[in-house]
């Protein structure tokens, strides 16, 4: 193959990994937020810092306290990919909205990630959050006049992967 096409194959491949985070997160799907780090990993989110299956246990435990959560992720930026590993700074914001209406919270950041490959399957070996500003925001509670977005796997997404074959 190329050595072009497998370097864009691995880009893809790491961006799905940062798809499937983020996913994992709004979802608080532990299992799946899991499968985007190493056993190995280490994740220093500055409010929690240890192994990456660790802050994925001690984040899901968090998060039921909102109604919803949604991260954004924006620009993935490659410092260097070669030899089985990438370093990247991925964009994020997030927001996060409370049961019942109130004072929610948003953040911008970046994700400072080592990714490593083993056999064909890239995932996070090492993650450094840095926060590059916060803030509250108003929610009024009101919901929306679709279907409701759920913070677990009872969310339509899953019924509609699994019917569609993903």
């Amino acid at each position: 193959m190329d050595d072009r096409v497998e370097e864009l194959l691995d880009k893809l491949a790491i961006q799905q990994v940062m798809a499937a985070y983020t996913r994992a997160v709004d979802r608080v799907d532990v299992e799946l937020m899991k499968g985007a780090y190493w056993e190995d990993a280490i994740d220093d989110h500055g409010v929690f810092t240890g192994s990456g299956h660790d802050f994925c246990d001690w984040v899901c435990a968090r998060l039921p306290r909102w109604r919803s959560t949604t991260h954004l992720l924006g620009q993935m930026y490659f410092a260097s990919l070669g030899g089985g590993r990438a370093v990247t700074e991925t964009r994020f914001n997030a927001w996060s909205s409370p049961h019942g209406g109130g004072e929610g919270t948003i953040v911008g950041g970046r994700y400072l990630d080592v990714f490593e490959k083993r056999g064909q399957e890239w995932r996070v070996l090492n993650r450094h959050c840095i926060y590059d500003w916060s803030g509250t925001r108003s929610f009024d509670g009101t919901q929306s006049r679709g279907v409701e977005g759920q913070g677990s796997r009872d969310d339509r997404s899953y019924g509609f992967f699994a019917e569609h074959g993903r």
